[in-house]
């Protein structure tokens, strides 16, 4: 498995050996990392297919841990959550997943990543490790893919860390449920795994783009537009009908400009960014449950409350608690 070794080192695979709670398994074509307790039940299935591409699918049940990894290389992460949540951070940066949801992350050389995972979640991921220079020439005539400011960052002369939510279509789901259910029963070799990995990567970035590349440059610019004001103001945005004469538009056109771009509603986006800087705020401050919720945007507590514990499952108390 020589080919496969550049890519296995720099998610640093071969320092799991010696790490308390995993324990690594050579498979020839691949990698299993089981994990054990206290840290989790089930494991991770790793398949190298060249220096520039590994495919890594995650099937387990937490028991409320963390894991600190180092990038030895510069690293794309195409990541498809199935079910279970999870958070990742570096430094004071923080980003969030939740089942039925995807996104790209990126993770630069010499970067510490920690991850944190609920207790009893059950996670089932699949992520697409890849090479930046691997997707720089992939989308070299086609970098329209990407969005705005993943594009931006992919071409970079320096990546920095970032996490951009990415729409997740039916297709791209079925493709990620049969890698992860179907493999051992379709009897996938290698080689098949290696395509249908290939499949859901050209599914994962075409999956619903001819409707944004339908838009016009100028519904395009608005929607982008839009998203920038609401992440300057997202704790006391304006109203729907303010932002689009802002803009120079109405808000029927801004609200269907904004959804097929993003995936997302105005509505739900900042919902998310209010949530995101909550959880920063619970993990990293010592403000009280209520000082949180004024300073994210609700004017009562319960309401905060009420809205955290719907995205997230539990409650502002127990999740600073975790």
């Amino acid at each position: 498995m020589e080919h496969s070794l550049d890519m296995a080192q720099g998610i640093g695979v071969a320092d799991l050996a010696g790490t308390p709670h995993f324990r690594l398994r050579d498979g020839g074509a691949g990698y299993r990392i089981e994990y054990e307790a206290p840290f989790a039940t089930g494991g991770t299935e790793l398949h190298p297919f060249s220096p520039q591409m590994m495919l890594a699918l995650s099937d387990f049940r937490c028991h409320g841990a963390s894991v600190d990894s180092n990038a030895a290389c510069d690293l794309v992460k195409i990541h498809v959550q199935l079910k279970g949540r999870a958070e990742f951070a570096a430094g004071r940066r923080e980003f969030r997943v939740t089942g039925m949801s995807a996104g790209i992350l990126f993770h630069p050389e010499g970067c510490s990543k920690a991850e944190r995972y609920p207790a009893s979640d059950r996670q089932q991921a699949l992520t697409l490790i890849c090479a930046p220079g691997y997707l720089r020439q992939l989308f070299a005539d086609a970098a329209d893919l990407l969005p705005d400011a993943a594009r931006d960052n992919l071409f970079a002369p320096a990546m920095d860390f970032a996490y951009f939510d990415f729409p997740l279509s039916h297709d791209v789901a079925l493709a990620a449920e049969a890698l992860l259910h179907e493999r051992d029963d379709a009897g996938l070799t290698h080689l098949r795994l290696h395509a249908r990995a290939l499949d859901l990567l050209h599914r994962f970035f075409t999956a619903g783009r001819p409707e944004e590349r339908a838009l016009g440059r100028r519904d395009r610019d608005r929607a982008a537009a839009a998203r920038e004001h609401l992440e300057r103001h997202y704790a006391s945005p304006p109203t729907i009908a303010a932002l689009a004469h802002r803009l120079g538009t109405n808000e029927a056109r801004l609200a269907d400009a904004f959804k097929r771009r993003y995936g997302m509603t105005l509505y739900d986006f900042v919902q998310k960014l209010r949530m995101d800087h909550a959880c920063n705020l619970l993990r990293h401050s010592d403000l009280s449950i209520t000082e949180i919720a004024l300073e994210v945007g609700y004017e009562h507590p319960g309401n905060f409350a009420t809205a955290f514990r719907r995205r997230f499952g539990m409650t502002p108390r127990a999740f600073r608690n975790a």
